[in-house]
């Protein structure tokens, strides 16, 4: 991408990594919903929960985003290293459910 682009959607590039806001969506707030939308007309349905990023999962830039990521990564090293495996993208490339198959095994 970097190497091909010099800009996202208008965007310049160094803008879009430094200046442009980064809302986190795993790291959402959940709330519960009982009504849907169905061509105009609020229909009441059980409860479900659906999630949008909250104000708390913004980060200035992706560089904290990605700052923020490790953090929390290494929390769970720290505390459950025997839960945690690294893999290279190119062996799960090469064979996912080899690789799926091998890491159950592994962790069962």
């Amino acid at each position: 991408l970097w190497l091909n682009h010099n800009n996202i959607a208008g965007t310049d590039l160094l803008d879009f990594f430094t200046t442009i806001e980064w809302t986190d969506w795993a790291e959402s707030t959940h709330f519960m919903r009982n009504e849907v939308v169905e061509n105009g007309r609020v229909r009441i349905v059980d409860s479900y929960s659906i999630s949008k990023p909250g104000a708390n999962y913004t980060y200035p830039n992706v560089f904290a985003l990605r700052r923020h990521k490790l953090k929390l990564m290494k929390q769970i090293i720290d505390v459950v290293p025997h839960n945690v495996k690294f893999v290279r993208l190119n062996e799960f490339e090469r064979g996912p459910s080899l690789f799926i198959d091998n890491t159950v095994k592994e962790f069962d």
